[in-house]
């Protein structure tokens, strides 16, 4: 019961995706300087057409701007490579296989501008995805400076992030209410993108009526803990986290 007690801890007590910011522009945490309420674009890796990889843009609050379905960047990505000794994978956007939509996923990002990535890394061809990606925003900050320079953090972050949550949420009571037209893929990127501006309040979305959070998978011998102990350890943890950093209810909902 201890070791799924600390590992609820670790989700429940998650800080937000902290953006730096070069200058003192709004809040300071331990040091740094960081924006408050990011824009963040989420993408999840899917396995084929039907359930395509897809990217959606959300606003500062969570709100969904935009999606994109990318279906030649799902299933099985291949890693294009040179020669022995040619240096890094050449970029997406010359691969004749991925070309169209990491072009298409370019000019996107060019629009939103969000201040950071995060790719879901749920399957290994996921590690393919991220690095597409990361070359993406590097061609931006080559390419296309000046996009980049009407960030406030003038950088594009890009981060690999756990899909746990957005999982067991693309099902959830709440993300069918709030998205009754998405098919749970495209909720899933919702909740990915909603993790890192606000991840208790996701958290809380799972502690309903329905109690989902209890299917999550946190320990190997959690099968073993009664069901009214992993309740009382929610619950206590729950109120425990929210009394400390608080819960945004639009996000929560």
């Amino acid at each position: 019961l201890e070791e799924y007690s600390n590992e609820f801890w670790k989700l429940a007590s998650a800080c937000p995706l902290r953006v730096k910011l070069p200058e003192e522009d709004t809040a300071q945490v331990m040091g740094e300087v960081v924006l408050e309420r990011p824009r963040i674009m989420s993408i999840c890796w899917g396995p084929d057409s039907k359930q395509p990889t897809v990217a959606v843009a959300l606003d500062e609050q969570g709100g969904l701007v935009d999606l994109l379905p990318l279906g030649h960047l799902s299933g099985n990505i291949s890693r294009q490579r040179g020669g022995p000794g040619d240096g890094p994978a050449p970029s997406p956007l010359t691969d004749p296989r991925k070309s169209k939509d990491a072009q298409r996923l370019l000019e996107k990002i060019r629009e939103r501008l969000p201040h950071a990535i995060v790719v879901g890394m749920s399957d290994p061809s996921a590690g393919v995805l991220l690095t597409d990606l990361q070359a993406l925003r590097d061609h931006i900050l080559d390419q296309h400076a000046r996009d980049v320079q009407n960030l406030e953090n003038q950088f594009i972050e890009v981060h690999p992030a756990d899909e746990r949550l957005a999982t067991l949420w693309q099902d959830c009571k709440a993300a069918k209410e709030e998205f009754p037209e998405q098919p749970p893929h495209v909720r899933r990127a919702i909740a990915l993108g909603r993790a890192h501006l606000d991840p208790l309040a996701v958290l809380a979305a799972l502690c309903g009526s329905r109690a989902e959070v209890m299917a999550m998978q946190l320990t190997e011998v959690q099968g073993a803990i009664q069901g009214d102990d992993k309740t009382r350890v929610v619950e206590e943890l729950m109120v425990t986290a929210a009394s400390q950093v608080g819960v945004d209810i639009n996000l929560a909902a």
